[in-house]
C-alpha cells in the first residue's frame, strides 16, 4: 500500500524512513536502499534488440517483392540465382540492422546524462552526488532552478514556488510550506508540503527528505504510459525523407516504365522481373535516412568528448548555420574562478594584504560572510563562486569567519533573483536584529540611507552617493566585478518588505575573475568563420567593454548597449544591428527581445544562459547553451547543448564539429545519389536501345551492398575540410544540395553510367567479335563498381588541397580497401565468377575496365585545372 506523504507531520516522515534529519543516511545504509529500491531513473522504452532490428529490415516493401521474386526462381529450379540474391539481401539486412543498433545505443546513452548535481546530506556531511544516487530518506537542498530529483517531503522552506505545470497542467507557481499537513485525497496540486520529481523551482530554497525514487514517483507513474512515444525526427531528416521518396517514385516511374518495355520487347518476364526490382532495391536511396541519422549520432558522440551534450539532434544541424552567437561573460568569457582582490571604503580603495584599515575591513568581509550561503564539503567550500572567494580572502587574512557564522542565529532571507539583484540575510542579534545584505552596487547605494567609515556613519547624500559610484566605476574599468555590501539593525521584527528600507552601506568588494584560456582564440576563430560573438552580460557596461576589446570583440561606443537603454520595446528598433556587439546590465526580458531582433533579421542565433529565467531566451533561440557547471536545471531543460566545462571555445568547438557533420551528410548524400543514379542509366539506355541487359539482378545487388553502405558511411567520418572555418555560415534554409551541387551530382553519375556503357557497347560490337554476352557484362559491371569506389575518393578530394590528406581519412581507405578486396574476390576466383555470372578477364580487358573505371579521375582532374587556370587569369588582370 502507497504511503500518503502529505497527511504525516515531518518527525512522522523521518521516524517511517528511518533517518535522522541533522545527519542523513550513512554511506552503508544508503547503499542497501540503492539495492532495494534502484536506480533514480524513470521508466523508458526497452531499446529494440539486434534481432528485432533485423526482422524490420524484411519489412520493406521492395525487399519483400525481391524475396518473392527468390521464392518464384526456386520454384522455376533458378535456384543459384535466388540462394545468391537471399544471401545478399540478408548481408545486407544484417549491415542495417547493426548500424541502427549502434546509432539507436550512441543516442541513449547522451540521453540519460542530467548534467545535474544534487547536494545531499550523507553521515553529517554535504556531499553532491548525482540524481540517480538518490534513495528514499536522503536529505536534500533544492533551491531556485532546481529541478526536483525525486518525490520529496519538505522538511523546511524559504519563500519557496513551484512550477508544478508538468503535473498538474496549472501554470501559475505553487507555494511551498513545510509545516503544512494535508488531509487524504489530495490532488498533487494541492500538497504544499510535498516536492514531485520533475517540477521546478521558481524561487526561494528549501530542505527536504526524499520519499519516492524512479518509477514510484508521481512523474514515474505517468512515464510508464508514454513509453511507447516516438521521437521527432529533425529537419534534416525530415528534408532527406521527403527527398527519399521523390527520388523513389521517379525510380520506381523509370523501373516501371522499363519493365513494361522490357515486356514489349518479349524479354523473359522472370528476368526483366528480378532486374527491374533489383535495380529500384539498388537505386532507391531507402537506406540515406538510417545513414544520416548514423552521422548524427556520431557527430553526437565527438561533441561529447568535447564537452558539449547535445539535448536535440536538430541542433547539430542548426549548429553549421549559427551566424551570431550571444554569450555571457562570466564563467564563459572567463574561468568563474573568482578572487577578491580589492575593497572600496567610503574612502577610497584597499588591496594587497588589506593591512591599512584593517578593522573595516574585518567588518565588511564579516558582513559578505554573513551575507553568504558557503557549504563546507568533502572536497573544499561549494557555493556562489562570488561567496567562496570571499571566504577564502576572510580564511587568508585570518578572520575568524567560522566563528562569526556559529555566533549569528539565522532569522530569515530574502534570496537573491534577476530583478532585485542582491541577497539578504536576518541575524537575531544582541537582543535585536541584523540584516546582512550585498548585490549589485547600484542596487546597494540606492536603497542605502547612511554609510560607514572608521566606526562612524554619515548621511548619504547624492553628492557622495555619486563620488562612490565613481569608485564603482573605477574598479569597473579595470575589468573587476563589484559588489556593494551594507547592513541594518533594527530592534524590534519587522514585515519583510520594510527590511532594506534603511541601509548602511559599508563599501565595496571587487574580484578579478581571468579570461579563460584558450577563449581569445575561439573568439578569433568564430569571427573568422563568419560568425559574430555578441556579449550579453549582467555585468557592468565598463567591465563588460574591458572584457570584449581584450577578446578583440568591437566595443566601440556605438556598439555597446546598457539594459537602461532598452527599456521600452520599441528602442530595440533602433538599435545599430550590424554594429551590436556588448549588452550590458541586460534583464532575461532583454535577452528574449535581443533573440526575437536578431531573428527579424535572419540571423540564425545561438543564446547562452544558466538561470531560471533564461529559459523562454533559450527557447527562442535557434540553438540554445545551457552552463552544465553552473546553469539551473530549468535553463538545461529548456536548452539544446549544455557546455560541461561553460566554455565559450566549447561553443566553437561544436560550431566546428557541426559544420563537419553537415559536410559530410553532404558528401554521403552526393555519393549516393550519383552513383545510383549511374546504375538507373546503366540500365535503362541498353533496354531502350533493345540491347541485351547490361547488369543482371544478382550483380545489382551486389554493387548495392559493397559501393553503397561502406564508402557512404566512411565518407560520414571524414575530418573538418580544409578552411571549415574560414567559410561563412551556410544560409538559413540551404538544403542539402544545391542547385550547383545537383548539377555536379548528376554529370557525375551520366560521367559513370556513360563509361559502363561505352565498355559494355564497345565490348559486344568489337570488330573482332572476340567479347561474348557474358563478357561485355562483366567489363560494364568492373567499371561501375570501380567508377564507384573512385568516385567516393574524389568527393574526398575536393575537400582537401593534396591526395595525401585524402589518404589520412584511415575509414574511407579501409572502407574502400574492403570493397575493392570483395570485388577481386569475385572477379578472379572461378567460384565468384560462377555464382555471379562473370567471365574470365584478360589482362587487356583489365586495362580497358581500369581506364574506364578512372572517369570521376579525368573528370576532377579537369576541373582542377579550369580552376587553376581561372585563378591565373583573374591574377593577370588584377
Amino acid at each position: 500500500m502507497e504511503t500518503d506523504w502529505t497527511t504525516l507531520s515531518i518527525d512522522e516522515v523521518v521516524r517511517r524512513l528511518s533517518v535522522d534529519p541533522a545527519a542523513g543516511l550513512s554511506p552503508d545504509e544508503a547503499r542497501k536502499r540503492q539495492e532495494t529500491a534502484g536506480p533514480n531513473i524513470l521508466p523508458s522504452k526497452p531499446p529494440r534488440g539486434i534481432l528485432l532490428r533485423l526482422a524490420d529490415q524484411f519489412r520493406e516493401t521492395l525487399i519483400i517483392i525481391l524475396l518473392v521474386a527468390t521464392a518464384v526462381s526456386i520454384l522455376l529450379r533458378e535456384v543459384k540465382d535466388a540462394v545468391a540474391i537471399f544471401a545478399i539481401v540478408f548481408i545486407n539486412a544484417v549491415l542495417g540492422a547493426v548500424q541502427e543498433f549502434k546509432a539507436e545505443r550512441t543516442l541513449a546513452a547522451l540521453k540519460s546524462f542530467s548534467g545535474s548535481i544534487i547536494s545531499i546530506l550523507r553521515a553529517g556531511v554535504w556531499k553532491r552526488v548525482a540524481p540517480e544516487e538518490l534513495v528514499p530518506g536522503d536529505i536534500v537542498t533544492l533551491g531556485e532552478g532546481d529541478k526536483i530529483p525525486a518525490d520529496v517531503r519538505w522538511l523546511e522552506t524559504q519563500r519557496m514556488a513551484v512550477d508544478e505545470a508538468i503535473l498538474t497542467g496549472e501554470s501559475e507557481p505553487v507555494k511551498k510550506d513545510a509545516s503544512f499537513v494535508g488531509q487524504p485525497g489530495l490532488s498533487p496540486g494541492d500538497q504544499r508540503n510535498m516536492g514531485f520529481r520533475g517540477t521546478n523551482i521558481i524561487s526561494g530554497k528549501g530542505t527536504a527528505v526524499v520519499v519516492e525514487t524512479g518509477r514510484r514517483t508521481h512523474l514515474g507513474r505517468i512515464a510508464e504510459m508514454m513509453v511507447e512515444m516516438e521521437e521527432e525526427p529533425t529537419p534534416l531528416q525530415r528534408e532527406l525523407l521527403r527527398l527519399g521518396r521523390q527520388i523513389s517514385y521517379a525510380i520506381l516511374g523509370i523501373v516501371a516504365a522499363l519493365l513494361v518495355i522490357g515486356l514489349f520487347q518479349h524479354r523473359p518476364f522472370l528476368q526483366m522481373f528480378m532486374v527491374s526490382v533489383s535495380l529500384a532495391v539498388a537505386a532507391i536511396p531507402e537506406g540515406l535516412p538510417a545513414v544520416i541519422t548514423i552521422l548524427l549520432a556520431v557527430g553526437v558522440q565527438k561533441m561529447a568528448a568535447r564537452n558539449a551534450i547535445v539535448r536535440r539532434l536538430s541542433a547539430v544541424e542548426a549548429l553549421g548555420a549559427t551566424t551570431i552567437i550571444c554569450t555571457d561573460k562570466t564563467g564563459t568569457l572567463t574561468e568563474n574562478r573568482m578572487e577578491l582582490v580589492k575593497v572600496g571604503l567610503a574612502d577610497g580603495l584597499r588591496e594587497g594584504d588589506f593591512s591599512v584599515a584593517r578593522s573595516e575591513i574585518a567588518h565588511i568581509l564579516r558582513v559578505a560572510v554573513l551575507a553568504s550561503e558557503v557549504r563546507t564539503t568533502d572536497r573544499g567550500y561549494f557555493g556562489d563562486p562570488l561567496d567562496v572567494a570571499i571566504r577564502r580572502l576572510a580564511d587568508k587574512l585570518e578572520f575568524p569567519a567560522e566563528r562569526w557564522l556559529k555566533e549569528a542565529v539565522r532569522a530569515g532571507e530574502i534570496p537573491f533573483d534577476s530583478h532585485r539583484k542582491r541577497v539578504s540575510f536576518l541575524y537575531r542579534e544582541d537582543g535585536g536584529f541584523f540584516l546582512a545584505v550585498k548585490g549589485a552596487a547600484e542596487e546597494i547605494l540606492a536603497k542605502s540611507r547612511r554609510y560607514a567609515l572608521a566606526g562612524k556613519e554619515g548621511e548619504m547624500t547624492d553628492a557622495k552617493r555619486q563620488e562612490l559610484l565613481g569608485i564603482q566605476v573605477e574598479l569597473a574599468r579595470e575589468g573587476l566585478r563589484v559588489l556593494g555590501v551594507a547592513q541594518r539593525r533594527f530592534a524590534e521584527e519587522l514585515p519583510q518588505e520594510q527590511w532594506e528600507d534603511d541601509l548602511t552601506f559599508l563599501g565595496f568588494i571587487a574580484f578579478l575573475d581571468p579570461l579563460r584560456e584558450g577563449v581569445k582564440e575561439a573568439v578569433d576563430l568564430s569571427i573568422q568563420a563568419g560568425m559574430r560573438p555578441m556579449m550579453v552580460t549582467g555585468d557592468y557596461v565598463w567591465t563588460a567593454r574591458k572584457i570584449a576589446r581584450d577578446l578583440g570583440i568591437p566595443a566601440d561606443d556605438d556598439a555597446v548597449y546598457q539594459g537602461t537603454d532598452l527599456s521600452h520595446r520599441d528602442a530595440f528598433a533602433s538599435l545599430e544591428w550590424d554594429r551590436a556587439a556588448v549588452f550590458s546590465r541586460v534583464t532575461p526580458e532583454h535577452k528574449m527581445e535581443i533573440v526575437r531582433n536578431l531573428k527579424r533579421k535572419g540571423e540564425i542565433v545561438a543564446m547562452t544562459g544558466d538561470g531560471v529565467n533564461d529559459a523562454p531566451a533559450l527557447k527562442m533561440a535557434d540553438i540554445g547553451i545551457s552552463m552544465g557547471l553552473r546553469g539551473t536545471e530549468v535553463a538545461r531543460e529548456a536548452s539544446d547543448l549544455v557546455l560541461l566545462d561553460d566554455s565559450f571555445s566549447t561553443i566553437v568547438a561544436a560550431i566546428e564539429e557541426g559544420r563537419r557533420v553537415f559536410d559530410n551528410i553532404r558528401k554521403a548524400t552526393y555519393y549516393l545519389l550519383s552513383c545510383n543514379l549511374s546504375e538507373v542509366l546503366t540500365v535503362a539506355v541498353p533496354i531502350l536501345l533493345r540491347m541485351p541487359l547490361p547488369l543482371t539482378a544478382l550483380q545489382l545487388l551486389w554493387i548495392n551492398l559493397i559501393t553503397d553502405g561502406f564508402p557512404a558511411l566512411a565518407l560520414g567520418m571524414e575530418p573538418p575540410s580544409e578552411g571549415l572555418m574560414s567559410r561563412k555560415p551556410r544560409a538559413a534554409g540551404e538544403g542539402i544540395l544545391t542547385g550547383r551541387l545537383w548539377r555536379s551530382m548528376v554529370l557525375d553519375g551520366l560521367l559513370m553510367g556513360i563509361a559502363a556503357l561505352s565498355v559494355f557497347i564497345w565490348a559486344l560490337h568489337h570488330p573482332s567479335g572476340a567479347y561474348a554476352e557474358d563478357e561485355a557484362r562483366t567489363m560494364a559491371f568492373a567499371v561501375l563498381v570501380l567508377s564507384q569506389l573512385v568516385q567516393a575518393f574524389v568527393i574526398s578530394l575536393r575537400s582537401r588541397s593534396s591526395w595525401r590528406q585524402a589518404l589520412a581519412n584511415r575509414t574511407l581507405v579501409a572502407a574502400l580497401a574492403l570493397s575493392a578486396l570483395l570485388q577481386f574476390s569475385i572477379l578472379l576466383t572461378p567460384a565468384g565468377r560462377d555464382f555471379f555470372s562473370l567471365a574470365r578477364l584478360s589482362a587487356a580487358e583489365l586495362d580497358s575496365i581500369i581506364l574506364a573505371g578512372l572517369i570521376p579521375a579525368y573528370r576532377f582532374i579537369v576541373e582542377q585545372g579550369v580552376r587553376k587556370a581561372t585563378i591565373r587569369r583573374r591574377a593577370a588582370r588584377q
